[in-house]
């Protein structure tokens, strides 16, 4: 097999071929948190009132037009059977409105794996703070922790941001 991998694209002296990680930046956490905020199972987005913060991330883009992979991943449970509920915001994309999200069902007491992939075209180089919010429709949602035991604070969970030149 043969070809072009990628372009290359040049900007402020700077030359990264297409598909290149140009930076990268993540933020991981092992406390072991919980809430009783929910966010509400429907069919509207997440808003960034629901739910409880469970991490943030500042990222300032190299370049404008690069493409952000952003991966968040944490293991969640429930008290009861609900709906366990993790979205991701960027207030600079939309004030209000979360921009991606990811759910599972628990019938309670039982760990689950949730995880968001999101990729965003960077319109600029400025600074843009990427927020997770989880929550449950009912009953206390609980990171880190799996029916109540943390296996001595090991239960990770976080967020990596990835620009990549496109």
């Amino acid at each position: 097999m043969s070809g072009i991998i990628g372009q290359v694209r040049e900007r402020s002296g700077i030359v990264n071929p297409v598909g290149h990680c140009l930076q990268y930046d993540s933020s991981f956490s092992t406390s072991a948190i919980s809430t009783g905020d929910n966010i509400d199972s429907d069919t509207s987005k997440p808003l960034i009132t629901e739910g409880a913060e469970m991490l943030s991330l500042s990222f300032t883009p190299l370049l404008a037009g690069s493409t952000l992979e952003i991966l968040v991943n944490a293991g969640m449970d429930a008290n009861e059977a609900a709906n366990m509920v993790m979205a991701l915001f960027n207030t600079a994309i939309h004030s209000t409105d979360a921009v991606a999200t990811s759910a599972s069902r628990t019938g309670g007491g039982v760990n689950h794996n949730i995880t968001i992939l999101y990729n965003y075209t960077t319109p600029s180089t400025a600074t843009a703070t990427w927020k997770v919010r989880y929550g449950g429709h009912s009953g206390v949602t609980k990171v880190g922790q799996s029916n109540s035991f943390n296996y001595g604070l090991t239960m990770q969970y976080g967020i990596t941001i990835k620009e990549i030149a496109t």
